[in-house]
C-alpha cells in the first residue's frame, strides 16, 4: 500500500481573546460553552465551569472567547485583587493564608502580657489542580501539548544505523538534510524499538535534480509498484514535495524528495513513514483499518517526533494542518479559498462532523488523504493525551489477534468508534475555527 502527501504551508492565525474584569454574579448557562463556538450577543459574559466566557468578534463572526478563570477572593482581601487567566500565570497564584499547625504540634505558651504577638507567617496557597484531560474535557490548547510530551517521553536513545536500514541518496541531495532525516529516524526508531526493529528497510532520498538517478534506483531496487506515475513526473509535478511508503517485496521502503527550502514541518515525513512500517509489522494494519487510523496515526507521530520539541508555540503544527485544508479543496476540485473542510468542522452539524469520519472509514480503501491526516491526527492527539502512549501500542498489537478494527478500538479504549467521533466534536470545532 502506498501513502502520498504534498506539504503546503499556511499563515499563522491568532484568535483574538478578550480579557476583561469579571464579577462573581455572572449566571451559568444552561448549555455547554466551547471556545470558538458561536454566540449571539456581542460582549455578553457567561460563566461555565470555573471560567467566564465573553462573546467576541472573530473574523466577522460572534464566537465565545477562550475564557477567564474565576478566582474567588476572600472577603478580608482588598476588592482590587486581580483575576487572571491560567495562561497569564507563570507561577502559582499568591493567595496569602496563614499556615496550619501540624496535628501533633505542641501547645504554644502565651506571650508576655505587654509583648505583641508574633506576626503570622504568610505563605502562598498552592495553585488549584489542573483539570485532567478526558474525552469529555479535551482542553483545546493543552491536549496536543500533553500528547506530544507523552510521546517524546517514551523515546529511547538508539542509533538507527544499528538497524537493518539501507540508505540510497541522490547526488543532488544536501548532506545536512540527510543528517536531519536520520536524526528524526533515530527518535522514531527509539519510540517503537521496544516493539519493532526492522530487519530490512530502505530510505531513498532524491532532490529536484536527481530524476535520472532516481529512475535507475526504481529499476534496480524494483520500486515500480510503489509509484502512481514515473518518479521523474513526481519530482517535477509536485515541486519535490512528496513521500511514499510501502513494502514492495516485503522490504519496508520510503521514497522521499528532499527539496531545498522545505520548512520545519517536513521533518515529520520520516517518522510518519517509519510509523507505517510499524503498522505493517502488526498484521498489515493499513490493509484492514480506515485511513483516519493509519494515516492519522502516522501524521500524529510525524508531528510529535519530527518537530514538536522545536515548535513550542504550536505554529508549525497549525500551519501543517492548515496546509492540508488547501490540499483537501485542491483534491476535490474546489477553489483553494473555499476552505471546505475547516468550515464544515467549525460550522457543520454534529451529524455532518461524524459523516466526515464515515467517509474515510472503509478499511484499506484509502480515502482523501488530507481529511485522513486532519481528522485522524486530531483524533490521535486526543487518544494519546487521554490514554497514554502504551495504550496506542496496545491498540496496534491487537491486530495480531484480530483484524476487526472496530472491536480492537473498543477493546483498547473502552469506547466505540462512533461514540469517539461524538466526543471529539468540540475539539474538531475549535481547531476547525483555528484553521480558517
Amino acid at each position: 500500500m502506498r501513502f502520498n502527501r504534498a506539504l503546503t504551508g499556511g499563515f499563522v492565525l491568532a484568535l483574538a481573546l478578550s480579557l476583561t474584569p469579571i464579577h462573581m454574579s455572572v449566571a451559568a448557562p444552561a448549555v455547554k460553552i466551547l471556545p470558538g463556538s458561536t454566540c449571539k450577543v456581542y460582549l455578553k459574559k457567561m460563566m461555565y465551569g470555573n471560567k467566564i466566557y465573553t462573546c467576541i468578534k472573530f473574523r466577522k463572526k460572534l464566537v465565545w472567547s477562550k475564557g477567564v478563570v474565576v478566582v474567588a477572593v476572600p472577603e478580608t482581601f482588598p476588592a482590587s485583587t486581580q483575576v487572571l487567566s491560567t495562561a497569564q500565570l507563570p507561577s502559582p497564584v499568591s493567595t496569602p493564608t496563614p499556615p496550619a499547625l501540624p496535628i501533633d504540634a505542641p501547645t504554644l505558651a502565651a506571650p508576655p502580657a505587654l509583648a505583641a504577638p508574633p506576626a503570622p507567617v504568610v505563605n502562598p496557597a498552592p495553585p488549584a489542580p489542573v483539570e485532567r484531560v478526558t474525552l469529555d474535557n479535551l482542553d483545546p490548547e493543552r491536549t496536543s501539548v500533553i500528547a506530544f510530551r507523552e510521546v517524546n517521553a517514551a523515546v529511547q536513545p538508539i542509533d538507527s544505523s544499528q538497524l537493518g536500514i539501507n540508505y540510497f541518496v541522490g547526488p543532488g541531495v544536501d548532506p545536512q538534510r540527510v543528517a536531519n532525516e536520520k536524526a528524526g529516524l533515530d527518535r522514531i526508531a527509539g519510540l517503537w524499538s521496544p516493539h519493532f526493529r526492522p530487519e530490512r528497510a530502505r530510505f531513498v532520498y532524491v532532490s529536484e535534480s536527481d530524476s535520472d538517478w532516481a529512475e535507475s534506483i526504481v529499476v534496480s531496487e524494483q520500486l515500480t509498484s510503489m509509484l502512481y506515475q514515473s518518479i521523474t513526473l513526481m519530482i517535477s509535478e509536485n515541486n519535490c514535495g512528496f513521500a511514499l511508503g510501502g513494502r514492495p517485496n516485503g522490504i519496508y521502503t520510503n521514497i522521499q524528495c528532499l527539496a531545498a527550502g522545505q520548512g520545519m514541518g517536513n521533518l515529520q515525513t520520516g517518522p510518519h513513514e517509519y510509523t507505517h512500517f510499524f503498522q505493517y509489522f502488526n498484521n498489515s494494519i493499513p490493509d484492514y483499518a480506515p485511513c483516519w487510523i493509519t494515516e492519522g496515526m502516522a501524521y500524529f507521530y510525524g508531528n510529535a517526533v519530527g518537530y514538536a520539541t522545536q515548535d513550542p508555540s504550536g505554529s508549525v503544527r497549525l500551519n501543517m494542518y492548515r496546509g492540508q485544508t488547501y490540499n483537501y479543496d485542491r483534491t476535490n476540485g474546489n477553489s483553494p479559498s473555499a476552505r471546505t473542510l475547516p468550515r464544515t468542522m467549525s460550522e457543520g452539524s454534529d451529524a455532518s462532523l461524524r459523516a466526515l469520519f464515515h467517509a474515510i472509514e472503509t478499511p484499506g480503501a484509502g480515502g482523501g488523504a488530507s481529511s485522513c491526516y486532519i481528522l485522524g491526527g486530531l483524533g490521535f492527539e486526543a487518544l494519546t493525551a487521554v490514554y497514554g502512549q502504551e495504550r496506542i501500542v496496545a491498540f496496534m498489537t491487537l491486530f495480531n489477534g484480530s483484524r476487526d478494527w472496530r472491536a480492537n478500538f473498543h477493546t483498547a479504549f473502552g469506547i466505540s468508534a462512533e461514540d469517539f467521533y461524538t466526543k471529539l466534536i468540540p475539539y474538531l470545532r475549535y481547531w476547525g475555527t483555528r484553521m480558517l
